[in-house]
Order: structure tokens, then C-alpha cells, then sequence
């Protein structure tokens, strides 16, 4: 199934729909970035129910931010990282899934380890 996705990623004329960035694919970066910030929503609000909405470009094109997506829970969020890497041919989804359990553990670990008070 995962080459079967990578291969639908590709246009028409064969080529990937967004450049191969220089970066590791294991574990990948955005995933584990994306999943911490979801992690740290969660701890704070208290609940997997964040709702959040992020802004975003749809050309990649700075300080265009005219796309939003709502995100009722950070399970949501985690879901459609893992999805939108794989579906852009960036990433496999062992990897990103890998990556999205990274940065729950490491938030987590920094939030519980990291933040004591100063007395």
C-alpha cells in the first residue's frame, strides 16, 4: 500500500507534486515538530479536544497565510500530518508515524521533566 501511495503522489508527467526536500526521511522532522505542538495543546487545555485552527499557504508563498484547517483534537492534527506527508510523497507513513510518537514523547517529557518551579 505505501508505494502504492507514493506513486499516486506523482503528477502526470511523473514528477513528485511538491520538490524532495534535503532532509532525513527517518524520522521526519514535521511529524515530530507537528505532533509536539499537539501534545503541548493537549497537556495545557487538559484534554485531546484542542480545537485549533492554523493558517497556512496554499503556494508556500511567505507571509500568505489564506488557507486555514480546524483541527477538533490533536488526534486530528497528528492524523492529517502523518497523511499529508505521505500523500506528498515526502515521507512513508512508518516513518512519520514514528516521528508523530517522538514528539508526544518528548513534549510530554519536557513538559512533566522541564517546567518545575523556580523555589
Amino acid at each position: 500500500m505505501t508505494t502504492t501511495m507514493m506513486r499516486r503522489s506523482r503528477n502526470s508527467a511523473g514528477d513528485r507534486c511538491s520538490p524532495r526536500p534535503n532532509q532525513p526521511e527517518y524520522p521526519g522532522a514535521h511529524g515530530s515538530i507537528t505532533s509536539a505542538i499537539a501534545e503541548v495543546l493537549s497537556e495545557f487545555f487538559g484534554t485531546d479536544a484542542i480545537g485549533v485552527t492554523i493558517h497556512g499557504s496554499a503556494d508556500g508563498t511567505a507571509g500568505n497565510l489564506s488557507i486555514t484547517r480546524y483541527y477538533a483534537t490533536a488526534a486530528d492534527l497528528r492524523e492529517e500530518i502523518v497523511n499529508a506527508r505521505l500523500w506528498a510523497g515526502l515521507h512513508y507513513r512508518g516513518s512519520t508515524e514514528a516521528a508523530v510518537a517522538l514528539g508526544a514523547k518528548v513534549a510530554h517529557y519536557a513538559l512533566h521533566h522541564g517546567f518545575k518551579p523556580a523555589n
